[in-house]
């Protein structure tokens, strides 16, 4: 499995998929065209032979197109067979109540387990 990098921008995150299952989404998405700033990351994760994958999910803000992205992604990691373990890190802002329920719904719909840190328990 080749590895996926998207470089951030003013508005889209950085984007790091390594082939050891260590995955990266870090920064702001309000992409202009979500489902063309997506498609990769979609395409990468439906292709998937790595068996364990471990996500960081670290948005200072998304906008609402993007969390229908971010809840495909999350459909398609359950629904992918070769991935057998997904474990979600989501970070958020301390007192950024929004950003921890919006986790706590992927968390609910995806079915996948996640794990919740501040972003100063990350600089720790």
């Amino acid at each position: 499995m080749n590895a996926l990098f998207i470089e951030e921008t003013k508005g889209t995150p950085r984007v790091s998929f390594n082939s050891d299952g260590e995955m990266h989404i870090e920064g702001r998405s309000l992409p202009e065209d979500p489902v063309l700033f997506y498609a990769p990351i979609l395409d990468w994760i439906r292709k998937c032979t790595i068996p364990n994958l471990v996500i960081h999910i670290r948005l200072d803000y998304m906008n609402t197109s993007s969390s229908k992205e971010l809840y495909i992604f999350f459909k398609s990691i359950k629904t992918n067979s070769n991935i057998k373990k997904a474990i979600v890190n989501w970070y958020y802002e301390e007192g950024d109540d929004d950003v921890y329920e919006t986790g706590r719904e992927f968390e609910t719909i995806s079915g996948l387990p996640f794990f919740y840190h501040t972003f100063a328990e990350a600089l720790e």
